[in-house]
């Protein structure tokens, strides 16, 4: 059951001030879709989340092109296409703020209401998380393989010498790695893939402790195919951040190359 399902039928009160910039006739239109899309994880403004926010951009914009070819939803979803584009285009991540907030607000007014929200939503929740993880780490990677090919076409020298420019646009990373090197890099995304790597590990003790409480007759879902596939992705990047790391091990030095 999703949210919207049971928000869209409560009374216009608790709502009062959430859709100023986003009309609740837009919220309408996007109905389930809104809510299906990881804006609360978007947490940062560095070029991932910057690209991220533009994704979600598009996907809405995409989405109400679809609805327009709907009998009386045309000039509507026309209109908000029009809005979306010339307010958020150059800044997406204002966006993704904007519904960040209404998706609180729909929680709340829920919550207040029911004193709780559904099961469902939670297991919708964690699988939007790891799925944006997924992207970062990916993303990640490809900022390792960039900086990575920048050292080897700068030749041999000095490591001062071979230092990057990391202002480059191409090789930007987040502010907080600004200033660092390629080791600083490979460790954030190693730490990243260890914080992927337990929420598997979490989902599948929640998997293991259902297949227990079916027992006593709870619904059990024994599909595995979810958990493969999410270990199969982080076994993909396991191995590219290895071979990275193989390349550029005399640049980490002993310490670093065991962590």
């Amino acid at each position: 059951m999703s949210l919207w399902s049971l928000v869209s039928h409560m009374p216009p009160e608790p709502f009062s001030g959430l859709f100023g910039e986003f009309p609740r006739d837009l919220r309408s239109l996007l109905g389930d879709w809104l809510e299906n899309q990881p804006w609360e994880f978007i947490t940062g403004a560095d070029s991932f989340c910057t690209g991220a926010a533009g994704a979600l951009l598009s996907a809405m914009v995409e989405k109400l092109r679809g609805l327009a070819g709907g009998n009386g939803q045309q000039c509507q979803a026309l209109q908000h296409i029009s809005n979306l584009e010339n307010t958020y285009r150059r800044d997406p991540l204002r966006l993704v703020a904007i519904v960040k907030g209404i998706l609180e607000g729909e929680r709340a007014a829920l919550l207040k209401r029911d004193r709780h929200l559904p099961l469902s939503f939670h297991r919708r929740q964690e699988e939007l998380k790891f799925g944006l993880d997924l992207q970062r780490l990916q993303h990640r990677v490809g900022e390792i393989q960039a900086l990575q090919e920048r050292w080897k076409q700068m030749g041999d020298g000095t490591r001062a010498c071979r230092q990057p420019n990391l202002q480059d646009p191409q090789l930007k990373t987040d502010g907080k790695l600004q200033g660092n090197d390629l080791p600083a890099l490979i460790l954030e995304a190693v730490k990243e893939l260890e914080g992927a790597k337990l929420q598997v590990l979490n989902r599948l003790h929640i998997w293991k402790r259902q297949q227990q409480l079916a027992g006593n007759g709870a619904v059990f879902e024994e599909n595995l195919a979810p958990l493969q596939k999410r270990c199969e992705n982080l076994v993909d990047i396991y191995f590219q951040l290895q071979q990275q790391v193989v390349a550029v091990g005399g640049e980490l030095g002993s310490d670093l190359l065991s962590r």
